[in-house]
C-alpha cells in the first residue's frame, strides 16, 4: 500500500510540475498576444500615416518625391511588422501544439492516477475484508475460550465431586475395615 500511496504522490507532483509548466506556457501565449495587440496598433497607426500622407501627395503634387520615400519607409516597415506578426504568429501555433501535447501528456496522467485510485479502492475493499474476518475469527476465539472455560469448570466440578465421593469411599471402607476388626475380636 506504501508504493501505491507514494506513486500516487509521485503522480501528484509530476501533474503540479505539468500544471506549472502549463501555467507558463499560458502567460507566455498571453505576453505574445499582448505584443501582438501592440504591434497591430502600431501598424494601424503607420496604415493611418500612410493614408493621410497618400491623401497630402495627391494635394501636394511638389512633395511627390519626398513623400514617395516616406511612403517606401513605411512600406519596408510595414513588411518588417508583417514578417514579425507571421514569425510572432509561427511562435503562437507552435506553443498551441506544444500545449496540445502538453494536454495529452496531462490527460494520460491523469488515466493513470485514476487507475491508480481504482486499485487504491480495490486494495481498501480487500482490507476490509481481511479485517472483517479477523474480527469472525477474533469472536470465534473468544466463544471457543468460553467453551473451553465453562469445560474446565464442569471438569473441576467433577473432579471435585469425585474427590469427595473417594473420601465418602474411604471413609466408608476404613469404617467397615474398623467394623471387622472390632467383630473378630
Amino acid at each position: 500500500m506504501n508504493e501505491i500511496g507514494k506513486l500516487i504522490k509521485e503522480r501528484t507532483m509530476e501533474l503540479k510540475v505539468k500544471e506549472n509548466e502549463f501555467e507558463s506556457i499560458d502567460g507566455c501565449i498571453k505576453e505574445s498576444s499582448e505584443k501582438i495587440k501592440s504591434k497591430k496598433k502600431i501598424l494601424d497607426l503607420i496604415e493611418k500615416k500612410l493614408i493621410d500622407q497618400s491623401k497630402e501627395v495627391q494635394s501636394k503634387e511638389k512633395q511627390l518625391d519626398s513623400v514617395e520615400e516616406l511612403y517606401r519607409k513605411f512600406c519596408e516597415d510595414f513588411e518588417l511588422k508583417q514578417r514579425e506578426y507571421n514569425a510572432i504568429r509561427r511562435s503562437i501555433e507552435e506553443l498551441n501544439e506544444e500545449l496540445e501535447f502538453k494536454g495529452n501528456q496531462l490527460n494520460s496522467r491523469q488515466n493513470l492516477i485514476k487507475e491508480c485510485d481504482k486499485e487504491f479502492k480495490s486494495k481498501q475493499e480487500e482490507l476490509r475484508s481481511i479485517q472483517k474476518a479477523i474480527v469472525e475469527c477474533f469472536k470465534e476465539q473468544k466463544s471457543k475460550e468460553k467453551e473451553l472455560y465453562l469445560v474446565e469448570k464442569s471438569v473441576k466440578e467433577c473432579t471435585d465431586s469425585l474427590e469427595s465421593k473417594e473420601k465418602q469411599l474411604k471413609f466408608v471402607q476404613e469404617t467397615v475395615n474398623g467394623g471387622f476388626v472390632n467383630f473378630e475380636m
